[in-house]
């Protein structure tokens, strides 16, 4: 995974980034820190290129087909989604490059928030530009979760902290899915240990700081 915080203008405007995404196997959930209304906004125009591409879906169930003649439902996007990216067989590993967009904001800092509600999996955003261990993130939330799997079918439970589990980051420029058997909410943010940001295994990155 490759990202470029570089800024892209110096003018009196918006501050504006690419975010560089890696797409493997057939399926893919992605997201990204960027605002999607700022880098193309349709689905056609944001994921079109992608080799091999059959869909594009999102949690609501709502479809952008690659093949003309199917009925698409997915038009514009929306800031701090997941999308599921669904692939012909055989399709080797590609790029999505975002470019010029907007950083998804706090409160003024780069972050998000997100509320997780029982039922159904949360697809589950990861909006900021650096990997955090999940443990850090979740805290003391990790007993309301069920499970948290990655688009490969590794997988993160409570249980299985410090032994079991095949995920342990959330990383940029992917999405997640997240069971949980109680509803909380989660504020992220880049440059803040409330997030656990100061795990000096991920330092923050100085064009952000």
């Amino acid at each position: 995974l490759v990202e470029d915080l570089t800024p892209l203008n110096i003018d009196s405007g918006p501050t504006l980034f690419n975010h560089n995404i890696s797409i493997e196997g057939l399926n893919c959930y992605v997201s990204s820190f960027l605002k999607w209304t700022t880098v193309g906004n349709r689905a056609e125009a944001v994921f079109g290129r992608i080799e091999g591409l059959i869909s594009v879906s999102d949690e609501q169930g709502n479809f952008y087909y690659k093949q003309a003649g199917l009925t698409s439902t997915l038009d514009g996007l929306t800031d701090e989604s997941v999308y599921l990216i669904n692939r012909e067989r055989g399709s080797t590993s590609a790029q999505l490059l975002l470019q010029g967009g907007e950083r998804i904001l706090h409160n003024d800092d780069y972050g998000f928030d997100y509320s997780f509600t029982t039922g159904e999996a949360n697809w589950f955003p990861w909006c900021i530009s650096v990997s955090r261990v999940i443990t850090s993130v979740v805290r003391d939330h990790k007993e309301k979760i069920n499970s948290i799997t990655d688009s490969h079918g590794n997988q993160w439970t409570s249980q299985g902290v410090g032994t079991s589990n095949t995920l342990q980051e959330f990383e940029p420029g992917k999405g997640y899915l997240v069971s949980v058997n109680e509803g909380f909410s989660l504020t992220i943010l880049e440059i803040d240990d409330r997030s656990g940001a100061l795990d000096s295994q991920f330092p923050i990155h100085p064009s952000v700081s």
